[in-house]
């Protein structure tokens, strides 16, 4: 008691600049244990933008000296997007990168045009256009950025980058990724005379010249057997994936009896080889952080971590046990697993006020029964932290995912409606997955799930409200549909806008970023067959 009075005792400049020092955890005690406090709290702009940042999902991203955008108005800005992320108010980008109607529409201008999704510090678009003869990379506006339009924000312009593929005049390209926040453009072209791939390092804003920070322009690579002397056979390098100085993907061939798989993580900077492993089976995975990468595989029924700076470089004869870190069951329940890409936040330039946080980022698992995992990287940081390295067996699911992940699994039973969990894409703390009324896909809802434990803690004073753009509102209770009310892991939902996909088109693809996510469309009928996408921010 003493010392709390002579704690109040200090003058009041003096005892907020002793608060700023506190985690938000503390402020949030302060707040709730003395009403001078929570009076001092709530005045002070610095402190409630601290507050604000944890709340939704955010860190600081500091300004150069003399630059920058006030704390008032950052606080301001972080407060409307929660506001209207609460409220469901969803801007998009119109019908620019879209094209929903097909086939309806007799002429399509998407002929041999090949999409993929660009994981790097953020989610982007890259659509490789043959016809036209060009790369186009777009990514969705960034919260607290300048925006045109309407109040509704039916014009918000998307973030675009053309690429002429007149610059890689050497052949074929067969995957594109992009990391812009480092301006980095990784092309990837086959060597026809040999069995290699020849990954390019250039720059994202000017193509044509190799990223500055490269030591080599060109990474080259192939598969081990086929490295080793064995005959070639089609081969395809997917998954790519960028963090700071890493470049990690999968480099895969076919057999006759099923296709393996290299996982490879290389420091682009250095031109080095940091990490491969080979498996004979196709496998799904994602980086988890400067040193770690996990993976697992359809006929798998675990997680394996793998600490890629520590252990050697692998050979197609080094058996799985002697490499992984740490191994953790997945539910039993549960079949086809399959890990959906990610990226690590970072922001793109200096300019942004805040940015999403890396630290509150989740892995998404999905399963063949409509089913997903939502695994917090905190919970990977622990268990590594006390997994002693001699302990090589794997830690059982009930030692681990009923207090460290979410289990999104719908009963068919009491909810006939239809969950998509595949091709759905966390950034930060949400991932958002697709609710649909039947299987035709004719129309549906999004909704996102969110892990940020503060998001959680504030959305029990103010309850989320449907968006006016969805098609089913309340008619259905996502928490009460998994049954996630009593789970030991912090979440909240937000309801999304509605979406029509239009007729013979799949499911939409949903990527998250920093402000909400992007809906990409393809055919049903046609699977590569890209048809255009439309981003949801707030």
């Amino acid at each position: 008691m003493c010392s709390s009075l002579s704690l109040l005792s200090l003058p009041e400049d003096l005892l907020v600049h002793v608060l700023a020092f506190c985690d938000v955890d503390d402020l949030f005690v302060c707040k709730r244990v003395c009403t001078r406090l929570e009076q001092l709290i709530g005045r002070d702009v610095y402190l409630q933008y601290k507050i604000e940042l944890a709340v939704t999902g955010m860190v600081d991203v500091p300004s150069p000296a003399g630059a920058g955008m006030p704390v008032m108005e950052r606080l301001g800005k972080l407060r409307e997007h929660r506001e209207r992320l609460r409220r469901g108010t969803f801007a998009d980008s119109g019908v620019e990168y879209s094209w929903q109607q097909w086939p309806k529409i007799d002429e399509m201008p998407t002929d041999g045009w090949e999409a993929s999704l660009a994981f790097g510090s953020e989610i982007a678009y890259v659509v490789v256009k043959p016809p036209q003869r060009e790369i186009s990379v777009c990514a969705p506006p960034i919260v607290g950025g300048e925006r045109a339009g309407s109040e509704e924000g039916t014009q918000v312009r998307m973030r675009q980058w053309r690429v002429p593929l007149e610059a890689f005049p050497a052949g074929e390209v067969t995957a594109v990724s992009v990391d812009i926040a480092q301006d980095l453009l990784v092309v990837v072209q086959p060597v026809t005379t040999c069995c290699h791939v020849m990954v390019h390092l250039r720059s994202l804003d000017v193509p044509e010249q190799r990223h500055p920070e490269a030591a080599h322009p060109v990474l080259y690579t192939g598969h081990l057997k086929q490295l080793s002397g064995g005959r070639p056979s089609p081969t395809a390098m997917s998954h790519i994936q960028i963090h700071k100085n890493l470049v990690a993907w999968i480099y895969s061939t076919t057999t006759t009896y099923c296709r393996n798989c290299d996982v490879e993580v290389w420091d682009w900077k250095a031109g080095r080889l940091l990490w491969r492993r080979h498996f004979d089976r196709e496998v799904t995975y994602t980086l988890l952080d400067s040193s770690h990468v996990v993976v697992t595989g359809p006929s798998m029924d675990h997680l394996l971590v793998y600490d890629f700076l520590s252990a050697p470089a692998a050979t197609v004869s080094e058996p799985d046990r002697a490499q992984h870190v740490l191994a953790l069951k997945l539910p039993p329940s549960e079949r086809e697993p399959s890990i959906q890409e990610s990226s690590i936040p970072s922001p793109p330039t200096s300019s942004v006020p805040f940015w999403t946080d890396p630290a509150l980022r989740i892995i998404v698992v999905a399963f063949s029964s409509r089913a997903a995992l939502l695994i917090p990287y905190s919970t990977f940081a622990t268990l590594l932290q006390q997994k002693r390295r001699e302990l090589t067996e794997a830690t059982h699911w009930d030692d681990w995912g009923m207090r460290g992940s979410l289990l999104l699994h719908l009963s068919g039973n009491q909810y006939p409606a239809l969950w998509m969990t595949r091709h759905c894409y966390p950034y930060g703390s949400r991932v958002a997955l697709m609710y649909f009324e039947s299987e035709s896909y004719f129309e549906g809802d999004a909704v996102i799930f969110d892990l940020n434990p503060w998001a959680a803690r504030y959305a029990r004073r103010a309850p989320h409200i449907p968006s006016k753009d969805a098609m089913y509102g309340f008619l259905v209770d996502p928490k009460a549909a998994f049954g996630t009310e009593w789970t030991m892991v912090p979440h909240t939902v937000y309801h999304g806008p509605g979406m029509s996909p239009g007729f013979a088109q799949a499911p939409p693809i949903l990527a998250m970023d920093q402000g909400g996510f992007t809906a990409a469309f393809t055919g049903r009928i046609f699977p590569s067959r890209f048809l255009g996408s439309i981003s949801y921010f707030t």
